[in-house]
Formats: structure tokens, C-alpha cells, sequence
């Protein structure tokens, strides 16, 4: 599989199933991979406001508000806090999100 590092899809295409806030939040939060090395997941990644916050798209089970990324750019390691994700009817496990960078 490919990661895509830069570029993002546009979400006009999908209609989201359900939406969900860190604010409702109620589990601890998880942290889940997303690396070249962790082939597990496409995924797209576009930055905003000098990278503090992004968009991301990707395919993966069980992601909700609060939880942490862990990206890889280039030879580091960046943490992102999804704030808010959005999950696609189809396929079930597809979703946007908009995250929060953390310092690591």
C-alpha cells in the first residue's frame, strides 16, 4: 500500500454516517498508527494553519474523538488529536477527520 503524505480528497463525494466530537468523548484514548513502516493503512494527510491542525482521510476501525495519530514525516514522528471524524457509509471503516497537533 501507498501513503500519500501530501493532497487531499475531496469530501464532497461521501456523505459521512456519523459524526463525532472530542467533546463527547467517554473511553480512554487510543493511540493508532499511521507510518510507512505501518502498511496497514492508506491515507490521506493535508495541513493547515502551518500544520497545528489537519485533514485526514483513511481507512481504519475503531478511530474516534480524542484518540491520537502517530504520522510519519519523512524520518520523524508527528502526534496528532483527532478533534472531530466523520465515518463514510461505504465503506464503514473510511472516514475524514480534523486533528490537533500534539507535541511528542
Amino acid at each position: 500500500m501507498t501513503v500519500i503524505s501530501s493532497g487531499f480528497i475531496s469530501t464532497s463525494v461521501f456523505s459521512p454516517a456519523v459524526i463525532f466530537s472530542s467533546t463527547q468523548l467517554q473511553e480512554k484514548n487510543k493511540t493508532h498508527y499511521y507510518t510507512i513502516s505501518c502498511q496497514a493503512h492508506d491515507h490521506v494527510f493535508a495541513a493547515k494553519q502551518g500544520g497545528v491542525k489537519a485533514y485526514m482521510t483513511a481507512q481504519g476501525k475503531g478511530i474516534q474523538a480524542g484518540d491520537y495519530l502517530i504520522l510519519q514525516a519523512g524520518s520523524s514522528y508527528k502526534r496528532y488529536q483527532v478533534d472531530k471524524i466523520a465515518y463514510y457509509s461505504e465503506p464503514p471503516d473510511m472516514w475524514v477527520a480534523l486533528l490537533k497537533k500534539e507535541a511528542i
